[in-house]
């Protein structure tokens, strides 16, 4: 989508935390009353995008983390397994504590978790930037690579014939 549309994958990263900050606090409004009152068609409605953007640049973020992690890949996919399997926990202990008739932790943290990833997006600009520019400059020179392979064996197919 990036190479076709002109946008990179920085700022296909960059438009997703911003819908997601978007969701994230429509989430966080519509449970400020929970558990007694819950805004159902809205939260469902701002799931389902948050959903959709994260569908839109998990693709991006993870393949542009890859190549800046170059050498730290095991590094990078331990700190995501710890982040992924801390969820349940955390995720627990903020439902209880809506269920027990308190929302704020739960409405506060997925928006706060979403505006620190977006922060911590913009002060590692320049380095994905970096990262970003050098993997298509990656894939333009394979790709120019295979025609040029494929060209090679058209010539010399045409030479034996």
């Amino acid at each position: 989508m990036a190479d076709k549309k002109g946008a990179t994958a920085l700022q296909i990263m960059l438009g997703g935390c911003l819908l997601n900050i978007a969701t994230t606090s429509g989430i966080a409004l519509s449970l400020k009353q929970a558990p007694d009152v819950v805004l159902m068609i809205p939260l469902c409605v701002v799931g389902s995008l948050g959903v959709a953007s994260i569908f839109i640049y998990t693709g991006a973020c993870g393949g542009l983390y890859q190549q800046c992690s170059a050498e730290a890949q095991g590094l990078l996919g331990g700190i995501y397994l710890m982040f992924f399997a801390g969820g349940r926990p955390v995720g627990a202990i903020l439902a209880g504590a809506l269920l027990a008739g308190n929302p704020a932790p739960l409405c506060w943290s997925i928006t706060l978790m979403t505006v620190i990833s977006t922060v911590l997006l913009l002060l590692f600009w320049k380095r994905l930037s970096k990262a970003d520019r050098a993997a298509r400059a990656n894939k333009s020179s394979l790709l120019s690579g295979a025609s040029d392979a494929n060209r090679q064996q058209q010539d010399n197919g045409l030479a034996d014939g």
